[in-house]
């Protein structure tokens, strides 16, 4: 158990540019947002690798995390085998690289992770997407093909198991090559510290964020909505197309699905109006569900879904954590690439010289969707649709986020704790 091998040690940070490993998805949504925000990068996904090495005062190297913005979807949604996809194999190739190739996976000293970071919008399959018998390019903002033809993306490789192999080795091999780099050592003092607050996002009411000015607008509040899946969500992405007439970028509704949808669960006319431009498809936050005691300041009135378990969240979990000069923020979803930009970008001033990186840890503790910007949403394309809590849910997370930096750096103290019974009976088991 690793808290019987406790040893002193040091956290190494280096980073290096991937390529030709990552593409957006969802490019048009992209250009929603502000040109003079896009114009500050190069590319339209993040190209760095950023890895945290553990080592003990020798320089051995007991442990590595890598973060690299990609979805494990070489392997599509045709594979019918249990696959750890691009990320597992390149997490098996770096541990027999350093534990030996006679040490089997997940038994050897030193583990080495390729974790999830701002990957919303961003696939593996480079090629990116065309129509499945005719070749031809998909059209750009519906990824409509002629009638019978799926759209779908595929990877650099000759099928799915190739181009998995390419991508992980392109992972691996640039891990690699930081591991063997002298990197920054960023243990600082050695402080270790966390913050963890449960906050019930329908319920927020917070301040708009201004992305060309990276500050909050105190004049101009907007509120989070009961989570719910719009149109575009059952047109699934080109990593693995969807199934009836749903199509991406999907803003009016279906007289015929909307009531497939109320019989399940009818969103109420103020649901729809917090989520539009969304077309509500499914009214996840209306489910009806069994009685069940709640803690304060939770959702007063709103019945959820729970066949055992909630359909979706209404109490998400945000945490904060610095080492040393490393603030990790830990997101319980699907950050696109510019939302994780914008999070990396007000949590950096949030804390101030202390902290040289901030690495955006994505799908942490509860798994609530996506968060694209409120500018993508508008597009309403997978990410949009698939964005829970209505058009302002990444405003809400920046202020969250800002504010446990903040009480992590010791500038302000920390508004009372929500207590969720999210998954509270499974977890005891």
């Amino acid at each position: 158990m690793a808290h019987g091998r406790v040893r002193t040690a040091r956290a190494i940070y280096a980073q290096a540019e991937l390529l030709g490993a990552n593409i957006n998805r969802s490019p048009s949504a992209y250009t929603h947002n502000p040109r003079a925000e896009r114009d500050r990068y190069e590319h339209d996904v993040d190209k760095t690798l950023a890895q945290v090495r553990f080592e003990s005062t020798n320089g051995e190297v007991l442990g590595v995390i890598n973060w690299f913005a990609v979805h494990p979807t070489s392997m599509n949604n045709t594979n019918k085998l249990v696959s750890s996809d691009n990320v597992g194999y390149a997490s098996i190739l770096m541990e027999k690289e350093l534990n030996g190739p006679g040490v089997h996976p997940g038994r050897g000293k030193i583990v080495c992770a390729f974790a999830s970071t701002n990957l919303g919008d961003v696939s593996p399959n480079t090629r990116g997407p065309h129509c499945e018998r005719s070749g031809r390019v998909c059209d750009n903002e519906h990824l409509l093909c002629a009638a019978g033809e799926k759209c779908f993306a595929s990877g650099p490789g000759v099928d799915m198991f190739d181009s998995t192999r390419i991508i992980a080795t392109k992972m691996f091999d640039t891990a690699m090559e930081l591991l063997r780099s002298p990197g920054e050592d960023v243990t600082g003092d050695g402080e270790v510290r966390a913050l963890h607050q449960y906050v019930a996002m329908p319920e927020q009411r917070v301040r708009a964020y201004d992305p060309l000015t990276d500050t909050f607008n105190s004049s101009k509040i907007v509120e989070g909505c009961l989570p719910a899946m719009g149109y575009s969500f059952a047109a699934g992405t080109t990593d693995g197309p969807g199934v009836f007439n749903f199509t991406q970028g999907t803003t009016s509704s279906n007289p015929l699905w909307d009531a497939v949808r109320d019989f399940i669960a009818e969103p109420t006319v103020r649901d729809v109006a917090c989520h539009a431009p969304k077309p509500i498809l499914l009214a996840t936050g209306r489910m009806p569900m069994q009685d069940i005691e709640r803690g304060h300041q939770v959702c007063r009135g709103v019945s959820q879904a729970k066949f055992p378990y909630e359909w979706q969240p209404q109490i998400v979990s945000c945490s904060v954590a610095r080492v040393g000069r490393l603030l990790l923020a830990a997101v319980p979803g699907e950050f696109t690439t510019m939302s994780g930009r914008r999070l990396r970008r007000a949590l950096a001033a949030a804390a101030g010289p202390q902290v040289a990186h901030v690495v955006v840890a994505g799908l942490a503790n509860v798994y609530a969707d996506y968060i694209a910007t409120p500018e993508e949403y508008q597009a309403q394309r997978y990410e949009g649709a698939s964005t829970i809590y209505g058009p302002h849910t990444l405003d809400i997370y920046l202020n969250k986020y800002v504010e446990l930096t903040a009480a992590l750096m010791q500038v302000l103290a920390l508004s009372s704790l929500i207590f969720s019974t999210f998954l509270e009976s499974k977890e005891k088991l």
